[in-house]
């Protein structure tokens, strides 16, 4: 299994951004491999979101998880398929430990 997390920089213990539609970076971590790796994108347009998100269907992730996500973007994802998990006050780190633990909520709404 595979989650993305948009994160404030480059590393596994940075925290996670304060949302995702503002997020340069993201990790994609790979439980099965204990794995990630630092996505970069630059870009501030809707081709940014489309590009992100193409790329996590691409890599097989099936959930991500956030601080917050705006409610455009939050049925987005949902149409593709993907959960999405609410970690507020989390290094990706803390939040991939979680995770593995089911202890993250589902996020049924935007917030």
């Amino acid at each position: 299994m595979k989650i993305l997390i948009p994160t404030e920089g480059e590393d596994i213990n940075c925290s996670i951004s304060e949302n995702f539609s503002k997020s340069d970076h993201f990790l994609l971590i790979d439980l099965k491999n204990d794995t990630w790796q630092v996505l970069k994108y630059k870009e501030n347009n809707i081709e940014k979101f489309k590009n992100i998100l193409e790329n996590a269907i691409a890599q097989h992730v099936s959930a991500i998880i956030v601080k917050n996500i705006k409610p455009k973007l939050f049925l987005f994802v949902k149409e593709l398929g993907l959960k999405i998990y609410q970690c507020e006050k989390c290094t990706a780190k803390e939040a991939e430990d979680q995770f593995k633990k089911n202890k993250l909520p589902i996020l049924i709404d935007p917030h």
